[in-house]
């Protein structure tokens, strides 16, 4: 949490989790009832050539497909978190099998 100091009454997180296979979409985080993810950061890396795509576990969209090259990295800081809509939590669905490793971290509020 690079830019801002945590809300009042937020618990900060750190999650990672990492699949061979993310065709199916995987989740990261579990959802917490009646709270929303808040995403500061993020770090996304494959080890194949794929595109990746975000969304909420509602199926709503956070980001289109980004390309990752094979044995690609990518990460980004934002001062205005991601909200998420309460109780759901991040889905990573890639285009291609392969290795891919996902943290994010943020607030729950």
């Amino acid at each position: 949490m690079a830019c801002s100091s945590l809300p009042i009454g937020a618990v900060s997180f750190l999650i990672t989790e990492a699949s061979a296979d993310t065709t199916l979409g995987l989740n990261i985080g579990t959802p917490v009832t009646g709270k929303s993810f808040h995403i500061t950061d993020m770090v996304i890396s494959a080890d194949t050539e794929m595109t990746i795509s975000l969304t909420e576990s509602d199926n709503d969209p956070i980001m289109n497909a980004m390309y990752f090259p094979k044995q690609a990295i990518w990460s980004k800081t934002w001062c205005t978190p991601i909200t998420l809509h309460p109780t759901t939590n991040l889905v990573v669905t890639g285009g291609a099998v392969g290795n891919v490793s996902v943290t994010i971290t943020g607030f729950i509020k």
